[in-house]
């Protein structure tokens, strides 16, 4: 009687390669949120109005979720991350060849980053299976680490290279980067598909989702997302305000970019470190504080680069 000889493991790269897989969500952050604004600037549409077209970029961060139980009961997360990556990719695309058309921009904007958050969703689920889990940490990290990191440096030439260059290259570099992470999944293995029927993935979603809504600490969490979620935003929309300040768009791109990525992947690199001395909850609360506070002492200053930089700085931090 021959027993049978279990499968070595697969291979996986380690847990900061793996973290890569989340470029297309920074240089999607990177057009929607630094490269748009500075372009809509320059044509002269109004703050209030960029500040609602930004909005739809953020907008599918409150519905993608939604996407998950109904993409698993068939498809593998290995390949409607694949395919929603792509498409996050020609949404980009079109993002940026629409800047005449306000109307045209905000659709595919919301299009665009839906798919990418979709497949960001996908990726996250999927590449924990592939550690163990006390690695997880380390990959929420690292998955931050690369969204900052790689939305910092297309801040830094998204707009440069479109002018000196044309929209249409330039449009076709930046989708292409934000496309690229899919050679990445294409190596890594993945489970099947959940065998469940839809209603029953969809049921077991929505039993998950109201036993959460029942958790005391679930309901305080929400209320600390909601809290200094003022503060927060103001990182998405500084960009578009460089001339307020009298920054060029080359400058405004050098310090988004340089400054959103040393302070975001310090930040974020730091968060494993930082949350064994400090409750979560306090930690949360005590950065919303800060950010409000810095807020208000840039406020205080005269209107010029360094308190651009400052502001840039602070807030991203």
């Amino acid at each position: 009687m021959t027993s049978a000889i279990a499968a070595p493991a697969p291979r996986v790269p380690p847990v900061w390669l793996l973290g890569m897989s989340y470029i297309p969500v920074g240089v999607g952050s990177a057009v929607t949120l630094v490269a748009l604004p500075e372009l809509l600037a320059a044509q002269h549409v109004p703050e209030a109005t960029t500040a609602t077209i930004t909005a739809m970029a953020l907008a599918p961060g409150f519905v993608c979720f939604i996407f998950g139980p109904l993409l698993d009961w068939r498809l593998r997360r290995k390949t409607y991350a694949i395919a929603f990556t792509l498409l996050g990719g020609v949404g980009l695309f079109a993002t940026l060849m629409s800047t005449a058309n306000l109307t045209a921009l905000a659709v595919w904007e919301f299009l665009a980053m839906l798919a990418i958050s979709v497949g960001a969703n996908a990726v996250g689920g999927w590449f924990s299976t592939l550690i163990p889990e006390s690695k997880a940490g380390s990959l929420g990290a690292w998955f931050t680490a690369w969204n900052i990191g790689s939305g910092g440096l297309s801040a830094m030439f998204a707009v440069d290279l479109i002018r000196a260059t044309t929209p249409l290259f330039g449009a076709a570099v930046l989708s292409l980067l934000a496309a690229g992470a899919v050679i990445l999944m294409l190596l890594l293995p993945c489970k099947p598909a959940d065998g469940r029927l839809a209603h029953e993935s969809v049921k077991a979603f929505a039993h998950d989702v109201g036993k959460s809504l029942r958790s005391r600490n679930v309901l305080w969490s929400l209320l600390l997302f909601v809290s200094p979620a003022a503060s927060f935003a103001l990182t998405n929309i500084l960009a578009g305000l460089g001339r307020d300040f009298s920054t060029s768009e080359h400058l405004v791109g050098l310090l988004v970019g340089v400054g959103g990525m040393i302070a975001g992947v310090i930040g974020s690199l730091a968060m494993p470190l930082v949350e064994r001395r400090i409750p979560l909850r306090q930690l949360y609360l005590l950065i919303g504080i800060v950010g409000a506070c810095w807020t208000l002492f840039v406020l205080l200053l005269p209107r010029g680069t360094p308190a651009f930089a400052l502001a840039i700085l602070g807030e991203f931090l």
